[in-house]
């Protein structure tokens, strides 16, 4: 329960930095993530409060996930500047709302569902890691809130797959805290760099 209550925590403090930093520089993808943190922290919130009431959220993680995956994708596609692999958001977007649709009569894909994202998500962010590697602007990483934000996104989704191909197998063993514990580090990644990277401001 305290580590819930940390995770709430880090996700609203992350959520209102993004609302500060973003009025200061007001940039697209400061603003795009300003609204993905905080529909995140209202979900959780939420989501939280329903099962503290003997509820299901599953209905709520259903819109969330397909909100954030597109809010995340249009972060990438607008940071990434090469046109060739923006080509690939679109084809991969349209393949993504169909298996959500498909969650409707399949509720049980849902599992499925979230492991297809990560796993989109996880190679858009690849793609922007390979771009500023190649570019100039690898030489002040440090100071990109891009870069610091992406690694970690991709700590949560890419190493978040397993546990989902696993779903099953970890609400018995109840390991859901290997979830949370890439939950904080995202957050921790994306506090950082908002407050230790914020010059950037040319997205």
């Amino acid at each position: 329960m305290k580590l819930d209550f940390f995770i709430l925590f880090l996700q609203s403090g992350a959520a209102a930095l993004s609302v500060f930093i973003y009025n200061k520089y007001k940039t697209k993808f400061l603003f795009l993530l300003m609204l993905f943190l905080g529909m995140t922290a209202v979900t959780e919130v939420y989501a939280n409060y329903v099962k503290s009431k003997g509820g299901s959220s599953l209905n709520y993680y259903h819109l969330y996930v397909f909100i954030a995956f597109f809010l995340v994708s249009i972060i990438y596609l607008n940071i990434i500047k090469d046109r060739k692999k923006k080509k690939v958001f679109y084809f991969f977007g349209i393949g993504y709302t169909l298996f959500w649709i498909a969650i409707f009569f399949r509720r049980e894909l849902f599992p499925y569902l979230i492991i297809f994202g990560n796993l989109l998500v996880s190679i858009y962010i690849l793609l922007y890691l390979r771009e500023l590697l190649l570019s100039d602007k690898i030489l002040n990483y440090k100071k990109l809130p891009s870069f610091w934000v992406s690694v970690g996104f991709l700590i949560f989704y890419m190493s978040s797959i397993p546990f989902f191909t696993f779903y099953k197998y970890m609400i018995d063993r109840d390991l859901f805290f290997v979830l949370h514990i890439l939950i904080i580090i995202m957050n921790l990644f994306i506090i950082y760099g908002l407050t230790c990277s914020e010059k950037e401001v040319k997205y």
